[in-house]
């Protein structure tokens, strides 16, 4: 991220093998910066697809006072990818609003999934994203190519980060609580694996596709998620 005339903008840098700003990146400094919305928006996250996409995320700063998932699709040589939302950008509000885009994984097939931090406070559960190649949302997946997920003991939790296996499965780590009011109680560690179409996978989570625990002795939250080779 860098701030630019008060504003804040996505930013992202190419470096050579030796640590050097790549010169055949970002119009010949090594940089590319732009904006995704109309105000602050801060970068959360970055992923390499298939032919060197780059795929970043984060937050969106909307006029008034809500806040949307931001994405943006870049070339290898860091210029927009046209084929995505037509000038390579894009933002999406969900229905529970207060939306952060905190990781971002390809899918089989181009498709883009995002770990949405969505709602206020301490969250409303697991918010996933699944957007077409295109940018639009895949109509296929949860309601509106969104999934929303309630970790078992609160209503309250947030998804943090991402995984695709090669299958398509996702798998999204983060945070939940117990109840009563989760503000008096430490948040424990949460992961939820779905199936393509944003349905919970049964294979997981001893048949609930939900695994949520106090692993430590305060407060538990994941904040990345990786696959182990097969």
């Amino acid at each position: 991220s860098t701030e630019i005339a008060a504003d804040e903008d996505f930013l992202v840098a190419r470096f050579l093998p030796d640590g050097q700003l790549d010169p055949s990146f970002g119009g010949g400094d090594g940089s590319v910066t732009f904006p995704v919305g109309a105000e602050r928006v801060p970068a959360l996250a970055l992923a390499l697809g298939a032919g060197e996409i780059i795929h970043v995320t984060g937050e969106a700063q909307m006029p008034g006072s809500n806040k949307a998932v931001a994405v943006a699709v870049l070339r290898s040589n860091g210029e927009p990818d046209p084929a995505f939302s037509a000038d390579g950008v894009t933002t999406v509000e969900t229905p529970v609003e207060d939306d952060e885009g905190e990781g971002i994984a390809e899918a089989p097939g181009g498709d883009l999934v995002i770990a949405d931090e969505s709602g206020a406070g301490a969250g409303q559960g697991f918010t996933i994203v699944k957007l077409l190649p295109s940018g639009s949302p895949d109509p296929g997946f949860g309601t509106a190519g969104i999934a929303q997920t309630p970790i078992p003991g609160s209503t309250a939790g947030r998804s943090s980060a991402v995984a695709v296996m090669p299958d398509g499965r996702i798998v999204a780590a983060g945070f939940g609580y117990d109840e009563p009011a989760p503000s008096k109680l430490d948040s424990k560690f949460a992961a939820v694996r779905y199936l393509a179409d944003g349905e919970l996978d049964p294979s997981f989570g001893g048949g609930t596709g939900i695994f949520s625990e106090q692993l430590g002795s305060g407060e538990d939250s994941a904040r990345f998620v990786a696959l182990t080779p097969t």
